[in-house]
């Protein structure tokens, strides 16, 4: 597995979780109702295009392990759950989750740490962690604590990042300088670049977590297997973001490019030094998309195949994973 980390304050203050419920728990509220109900909905849509038979939710005990904003443990009360819990360090984000669930009788929240769970052994029919692992000090714990709560023959729905990609790299190579400008800074750039909402989460996200942990597919693969997880799918299907194909995932290097073009225009009534981030940051941000460009040029021109080109711009993508525990 590889870590790349960053936000100094968080290692100043010595507590990850607490900065990283913070930053989720400011992000998620941002997004307005439609927003919201779009992210409810990608759920039952990626299971759907997965094959995976929706009724099959109906009366199952459901836990959504790291919940943020409650999406996906609506989502699976609207499927038909008897029970739907989620639970996540930020109390921002549970809040929210709990305002969103407003009328849901089947759904409920609290705080809690997906590395200590306050929850009874084998107690859930599903356990969803989408997204979460990543950002945590220690992986191999959280799965083990997923894995505790989870019944015999149960079935585990985990994302997680997946190695290599350019995507990636520039996210990685951006992070230090989004941090040395600050999270108001660059919050204020991204609401200046016209983004929307969803991806002032999803960029904040990238440059502000502290953790991101990127765990290749074998590796993960050997993982679940030790803890007696049986059959184990990949998903490959349902890719409804910027992984979906290579010139998606230019999209969202393009945006970074955006971004800090919107720094800079920021920065130029700031000090040099200010200025000089701003622009350092457009040039990386500019030199992965012309690298994303070259490799698009060479494939159109026949010079590598496809599988190369999205092997080089997505990389292994998001693992997205169902696997049914032994």
């Amino acid at each position: 597995m590889k870590k790349i980390y960053g936000i100094k304050e968080c290692f100043m203050s010595g507590d990850v979780a607490a900065q990283t419920g913070k930053l989720f728990g400011d992000l998620w509220h941002k997004l307005d109702g439609d927003q919201y109900e779009e992210s409810v909905g990608l759920f039952a849509r990626r299971f759907e295009a997965n094959g995976f038979d929706l009724g099959w939710f109906q009366g199952k005990a459901c836990l959504d392990a790291g919940c943020g904003g409650g999406r996906y443990t609506v989502a699976m009360g609207r499927l038909g759950a008897r029970e739907a819990v989620g639970v996540d360090v930020s109390e921002a984000g549970i809040a929210d989750a709990r305002q969103r669930a407003t009328g849901e009788a089947n759904v409920r929240f609290q705080v809690a740490s997906v590395l200590d769970l306050p929850l009874e052994d084998d107690s859930f029919d599903f356990v969803c962690s989408s997204g979460v692992l990543h950002h945590t000090t220690d992986l191999d714990k959280g799965l083990d604590e997923i894995t505790r709560v989870l019944r015999p023959g149960g079935k585990l729905y985990l994302l997680l990042y997946g190695s290599g990609g350019l995507r990636w790299a520039a996210s990685g190579a951006l992070r230090p300088i989004a941090q040395d400008l600050g999270y108001d800074f660059m919050d204020a750039a991204i609401a200046g670049s016209g983004l929307p909402a969803n991806n002032r989460r999803n960029f904040l996200d990238d440059f502000f977590v502290p953790i991101v942990t990127f765990i290749d597919w074998e590796t993960l693969h050997g993982k679940l297997s030790a803890r007696g997880f049986g059959t184990i799918e990949r998903w490959m299907k349902g890719r409804f973001d910027h992984e979906a194909s290579p010139l998606l995932q230019r999209e969202e290097v393009e945006k970074m490019v955006r971004i800090f073009a919107a720094a800079k225009s920021k920065a130029e009534s700031a000090d040099a030094h200010v200025l000089g981030l701003a622009e350092k940051g457009l040039q990386e941000a500019e030199s992965y998309l012309s690298r994303i460009d070259e490799l698009i040029a060479a494939h159109d021109e026949g010079r590598i195949g496809a599988d190369e080109l999205e092997r080089e711009v997505i990389g292994e993508g998001n693992h997205r994973v169902l696997a049914d525990k032994s």
